[in-house]
């Protein structure tokens, strides 16, 4: 595979396959990698808890909310903000205001690498 480009602005958004009221804009998928690469706009009412074997990188766009994992508790996302969030680990985003889209990178665990 080449270079990849995409405008975020110019793909449209599209419900994200396991999370109710989630939208998302795909960037980038390599299945055999085991790597996605999406913007995803959090609804207002949040993600409830859960856990999936792949490994996030989230970069918080525009918005605000908030992140609690099992391991650190609440997070505060704003504008700028990293999280690294390790495969298996219980998450959930709650207190979403308005506007909150992350960019997000899912790994595959490290156990399936």
């Amino acid at each position: 595979m080449g270079t990849i480009y995409r405008r975020a602005a110019a793909l449209p958004w599209v419900p994200h396959p396991e999370a109710e009221g989630l939208e998302m804009k795909e960037l980038l998928a390599l299945p055999g990698e085991g790597a996605t690469s999406r913007v995803h706009r959090i609804p207002l009412a949040g993600i409830p808890e859960h856990a999936h074997p792949r490994r996030h990188l989230i970069w918080v766009l525009s918005g605000r909310g908030r992140l609690w994992v099992q391991d650190v508790g609440e997070l505060v996302l704003e504008p700028g903000v990293f999280v690294y969030v390790p495969s298996d680990l219980p998450h959930r985003f709650h207190s979403v205001e308005e506007g909150l889209e992350l960019l997000t990178v899912s790994l595959a665990s490290e156990r399936t690498r």
